[in-house]
């Protein structure tokens, strides 16, 4: 047997130990793992077998990422939650709420130092925001945490599409705008990949142009 197995490991096991699981399944003695998860961890643990092997290191060497979970208010000697938990006084644990606001706030200050104005105000149903060409309108019922994603989204519509790139679709366009919004929002902790995914979808084969 020769190719790849997408593994999701769970906790509580060693990735060799979760390899050795499925040798014994596959009788595939020639295998191995791209990477290495912690007992701790679980997730994506790419298992190579037979002559895919010769493909670890190409797949260990692409980009990854990683999500966690933190807690602000215990620690522990090895600083993992398999030791025992010993609680730390903290004055304010930080909330998703709070991060939404702060993230909204840095956005208004990165606009205005380009210079552009931002406004927040009932949009048109359905309606989330709009690029002006030197101001963006967000709609203000929404939750904080959307009103900053769907900021970005407009601001990199200011950035990138008022420019003449020549032939410009309204697809791509959204494409390179929401991508820009949700490795904003990602890196900020804010979790938009379901409402990011939704939406490029929607943009799905409309070949408008983008000033239409």
């Amino acid at each position: 047997m020769d190719g790849l197995i997408n593994l999701d490991k769970p906790t509580g096991i060693t990735s060799a130990k979760a390899l050795y699981k499925v040798r014994s399944i596959t009788k595939v003695r020639k295998s191995g793992h791209a990477g290495t998860l912690d007992p701790a961890a679980s997730g994506v643990l790419v298992l190579c077998l037979g002559r895919a092997t010769k493909l670890v290191e190409s797949i260990m060497n692409q980009p990854k990422v990683y999500r966690t979970t933190a807690r602000l208010d215990v620690t522990s000697e090895s600083f993992d939650s398999d030791r025992p938990l010993v609680p730390v006084d903290v004055k304010d644990v930080p909330t998703i709420d709070d991060t939404a606001d702060w993230l909204l706030a840095d956005l208004v200050r990165v606009a205005e130092r380009r210079e552009i104005v931002v406004r927040f105000q009932s949009l048109p149903c359905g309606a989330f925001g709009a690029s002006k060409r030197g101001s963006v309108e967000i709609d203000d019922s929404h939750p904080t945490g959307q009103q900053a994603k769907t900021l970005a989204h407009e601001l990199a519509h200011e950035a990138m599409h008022w420019e003449d790139r020549g032939p410009l679709t309204r697809s791509i366009a959204e494409l390179e705008a929401e991508c820009v919004a949700y490795v904003v929002c990602t890196h900020f902790g804010l979790d938009v990949e379901v409402r990011a995914s939704r939406y490029i979808a929607l943009w799905d084969g409309d070949s408008k142009s983008l000033r239409s």
